[in-house]
């Protein structure tokens, strides 16, 4: 489903991200419900509050996490809508990290008083400690507990986002079209004005993501490390350097 929407341009992508965006603030209003809903019916479940022992822990997957909403956040607003004028840019990104900041702050803070104290899984029972799919600790919820459970189906519309992105820059960087030409196969492949081209290409870039998934049984182990790891190179390393060049 995602690689369906890998053959064009990012522009191409307008619809469903409008749509994906609707939806997250839709999910998101059903969770904190449901957190409401457990604390009102269970009452407060919170671990003990500086146990950093146990916090530090879950620093790496918070990082990497962070990095992953970075990216994703700042990949909508110019597809959805251009920014006019320009100068309401440094007002729109305040606005918007605060607004993201609070509502990612309210659910964390809602999510350790409700669940933190728990000690078993949410496969063991229900209520649970905060699962690494937090979908999982609202299934004894009716209705809510049901249609939170596709929240993670919303992260794939952000497969097309990366997977353009990840095909445009390769291309580029990489001389693989002379590679190509020297090699005298596959010579469709030069023709990438195409969308039928452009869908090889993002399924050809996709193959080492689908056999890690096929190979996992950990989701979240892989935003941690592609968010943790390569984040750290995308949005501070590489900038550093190009900036200390320039300069």
């Amino acid at each position: 489903m995602a690689l369906s929407f890998s053959f064009g341009d990012i522009e191409n992508a307008k619809t469903l991200q409008i749509f994906t965006s609707i939806f997250r603030v839709v999910f998101v209003i059903l969770i904190y419900f449901g957190m409401g809903i457990d604390m009102a019916k269970d009452g407060l479940h919170k671990a003990p509050l500086l146990d950093w022992a146990e916090q530090s822990r879950h620093l790496a997957t918070v990082f990497g996490n962070t990095v992953f909403v970075f990216i994703y956040h700042h990949s909508i607003p110019g597809i959805v809508y251009p920014i006019r004028p320009q100068s309401s840019t440094t007002k729109m990104f305040a606005l918007s990290h605060i607004l993201g900041a609070s509502l990612l702050f309210i659910e964390g803070q809602m999510a350790f008083y409700a669940f933190s104290s728990y000690p078993n899984d949410c496969k063991e029972s229900i209520p649970c400690k905060p699962s690494g799919l937090f979908n999982e600790n609202f299934q004894d919820i009716p209705f809510i507990g049901q249609v939170v459970q596709f929240y993670p189906m919303l992260n794939s519309t952000a497969v097309p986002i990366l997977t353009i992105t990840l095909r445009n820059n390769l291309l580029s960087v990489i001389p693989i079209k002379k590679w190509i030409k020297q090699s005298g196969t596959c010579l469709w492949l030069l023709d990438d004005t195409k969308r039928s081209v452009k869908g090889a290409w993002s399924a050809i870039f996709s193959i080492p993501a689908i056999i890690l998934v096929m190979i996992t049984q950990d989701p979240q182990a892989l935003v941690t490390y592609t968010g943790g790891i390569c984040g750290t190179f995308i949005l501070f390393l590489f900038p550093l350097k190009l900036v200390h060049d320039a300069r």
